[in-house]
């Protein structure tokens, strides 16, 4: 503020009749006043920074929590995943068991055949003994009739 503005200011405001000293009292405590909310106004901005910067450090800490969640979904998709592969592998057990089964039956099969090869067999043996039987009969028979008819004694 320059000196006319100032005696401008004190002929607006009807101020004349004060001494000039009064007026630079005045205009000296509203500069002070004015310093004082200056300070005040560079305290809050101050303030304000240092809020932004915690802000800004919430922000970076807001993004590393959403890499997190990013990667603990794929953690889960993961785990989903495991489970899957869990069941295809007691799948698989149950699988290969059945397969040891099937090679049991089928050695019960291959030992079945051989045991009916063995029943024909027997059977054939059966009939060779009936028939090696109804041969010692024949055989028999020459000796039985000889003793039934008596020899010739002459």
């Amino acid at each position: 503020m320059t000196l006319g503005t100032l005696f401008s200011f004190a002929s607006d405001v009807h101020i004349q009749n004060y001494d000039f000293r009064l007026v630079c009292r005045l205009v000296t405590g509203l500069v002070a006043k004015v310093q004082a909310l200056e300070a005040k106004v560079q305290a809050l901005v101050a303030k304000v920074q240092a809020l932004v910067a915690k802000v800004q450090v919430l922000v970076a800490l807001l993004k590393k929590v959403q890499a997190l969640v990013a990667l603990l979904k794929k953690v889960q998709d993961l785990v989903a995943l495991l489970k899957k592969v869990q069941a295809l592998v007691a799948l698989l057990k149950k699988v290969q068991a059945l397969v040891a089964l099937l090679k049991k039956v089928q050695a019960l099969v291959a030992l079945l055949k051989k045991v009916q090869a063995l029943v024909a067999l027997l059977k054939k043996v059966q009939a060779l003994v009936a028939l090696l039987k109804k041969v010692q009969a024949l055989v028999a028979l020459p000796k039985k009739v000889q003793a039934l008819v008596p020899l010739d004694q002459s």
